[in-house]
């Protein structure tokens, strides 16, 4: 990310997303902590913490699970929504994408975007029946 968006985030973006966790809101909805957790994280480096959001290649903060044991994160990066305010967070550490084997434009798509072949099945017979193709596009 780079200062300027790290700046905009600051600014503008930051102040809202506390005031959601300040509420109550939280992005981990298992462990209720969370909040607060990254309200801390938020005051003693804000610029860190925004930064924490992007990482593409793993190894970020690792996540803690509802029984307290971690597990790395994997990669990817976390977005706010907004609607006038804060509304919610996504999260994406890569898009899958399935087409039909026999879709040539498709295939030419998602080979285009960087789709790595992840696995091929056949539909179920109630949705055709066809041999079909799931493909993997890294966010990197």
């Amino acid at each position: 990310m780079s200062d300027v968006s790290v700046v905009c985030w600051l600014k503008g973006d930051l102040p809202g997303y506390m005031s959601a966790l300040e509420r109550g809101w939280s992005a981990d909805n298992l462990r209720p902590a969370a909040a607060a957790e990254e309200l801390a994280q938020i005051r003693k480096d804000p610029e860190q913490f925004v930064a924490s959001l992007d990482h593409r290649q793993g190894g970020g903060t690792p996540v803690t699970l509802p029984d307290g044991s971690t597990v790395p994160q994997l990669p990817g990066f976390r977005r706010w929504m907004w609607d006038g305010e804060f509304a919610g967070s996504i999260g994406l550490p890569y898009i899958e994408l399935t087409t039909d084997a026999a879709n040539v434009a498709s295939l030419r798509v998602i080979a285009k975007a960087g789709g790595v072949l992840h696995e091929e099945f056949v539909k179920p017979a109630a949705l055709g029946g066809a041999k079909s193709l799931r493909f993997r596009v890294n966010l990197a």
